[in-house]
């Protein structure tokens, strides 16, 4: 790779994504332009791209840590890769070339957004140690898929797929360094419940942040402690011990760098005394795993089967959103999940880039369940709402394919009224 890279950035409010290109006039040789994000104020991580095509199946496509070129993850040769053409960006793989975005004097205008949004989804994301060590190095992230002809179209619920949920679902801060994944991930399968409840009483649905239905993080990061955070039932039922109330997360918003505050301040922040809204009687129901958080459980592969796909699937079309515990690269992580779809792909991604970037024990065993099963299934997907992701918010929902429940999670907690 040519590394005489002199780099021009523009921020995209957006996505978060800073494209840098190369300065200069006349011929382009094969260096690299970079499409690049800035989780935090401390670290920058970037996307390479090739600018010259005969040579980007060598340069593959690559996650880096700038300004120092450490490379964190390399990812999915046999997928394709980003390329640049005109003012086009332009995704290579499978046979065909397909426009995913357009930049300008060395600016993104789109990517996988605006009139880009119903090709693709492109989700870039920073996790950082459970303990937060400044002397330890985050993990950083990449997803990119093409979507399905037609999937825009196929909406609602039927037997092969369920969206439902996503009617009601609303965006989670992007947590950063805060360690708070379990918490986020009950506020937000309350948000769900909030909605389906005032849309039951003929109430106005508000899926806008800060909006009435938006709940605030650091309330339950701050009130569900005292319940037991080891427990994963523990932050979801906090909220009938709070007396069936929540705060509103325009009254106490959950901060973080964009903010201009390390987010681990959230932990440490006294209740302010502001108008509780009402929220439904919830229960939790555990399906796999139990509800004690412990070293054996949270870091566990290859623990489910297809009939855990399935509980989900089923749990899915009663309207329950799901919270999901899983392993992925040398950390635990809680989302929700809510919706699956049979037909859709996201070529097993998440599993199959799991196996270079997790400890040699985690991705030896869960490379050989894949390899013990055929290889990872063509379709199915699930939608998961996450706290991790580029900008102040995380994005609304992503997919995972159902491979990534069976050979990554641990843990099926199913929330209802």
């Amino acid at each position: 790779m040519n590394k005489r890279i002199l780099m021009i950035c523009a921020q995209v409010s957006l996505l978060g994504v800073t494209a840098c290109g190369i300065q200069g006039e006349g011929k382009q040789d094969a260096s690299l332009k970079t499409l690049s994000i800035d989780p935090s104020l401390k670290d920058k991580v970037a996307l390479k791209a090739c600018m010259d095509l005969a040579t980007c199946k060598q340069d593959e496509v690559t996650f880096v840590h700038a300004p120092d070129g450490k490379t964190f993850e390399r990812g999915y040769r046999e997928d394709g890769f980003i390329s640049f053409k005109d003012n086009k960006i332009l995704w290579n793989g499978q046979d065909k070339e397909v426009e995913i975005g357009k930049f300008a004097n060395n600016a993104v205008t789109a990517l996988c957004s605006q009139e880009f949004e119903d090709v693709c989804d492109l989700e870039l994301s920073v996790k950082h140690p459970n303990d937060a060590s400044e002397n330890q190095e985050p993990f950083y992230f990449v997803t990119f898929r093409l979507r399905q002809p037609g999937e825009m179209i196929r909406s609602g619920a039927g037997d092969s797929y369920h969206k439902s949920l996503l009617n009601y679902v609303i965006q989670s801060p992007n947590q950063e360094n805060a360690g708070t994944c379990n918490l986020m991930a009950a506020t937000g399968a309350l948000e769900i419940l909030l909605n389906q409840w005032k849309d039951a009483e003929g109430k106005t649905v508000d899926t806008s942040n800060d909006g009435a239905s938006d709940l605030s993080e650091p309330y339950t990061i701050n009130t569900a402690i005292g319940y037991g955070y080891g427990d994963t039932l523990a932050p979801i039922m906090a909220f009938n011990h709070n007396g069936n109330g929540a705060v509103l997360s325009k009254d106490f918003p959950f901060v973080n760098s964009y903010d201009g505050y390390d987010a681990q301040i959230n932990w440490n922040r006294p209740t302010p005394d502001v108008y509780r809204v009402a929220v439904p009687t919830i229960k939790g129901t555990s399906f796999f795993g139990g509800t004690t958080l412990n070293d054996n459980t949270k870091w566990a592969v290859t623990v489910m089967d297809e009939a855990q796909v399935e509980t989900v699937k089923s749990e899915l079309r009663k309207n329950r959103p799901v919270l999901v515990t899983y392993n992925h690269s040398d950390f635990w992580h809680v989302v929700v999940v809510v919706g699956y779809d049979d037909e859709l792909s996201e070529n097993c991604q998440m599993v199959r880039s799991y196996y270079n970037k997790a400890k040699a024990l985690y991705g030896a065993k869960v490379k050989a369940a894949v390899d013990r099963d055929g290889g990872c299934r063509e379709k199915g997907v699930f939608y998961v709402r996450d706290s991790l992701g580029p900008g102040a918010r995380s994005p609304k929902y992503s997919v995972r394919s159902y491979d990534w429940l069976k050979y990554l999670g641990n843990h099926i907690i199913s929330v209802h009224q």
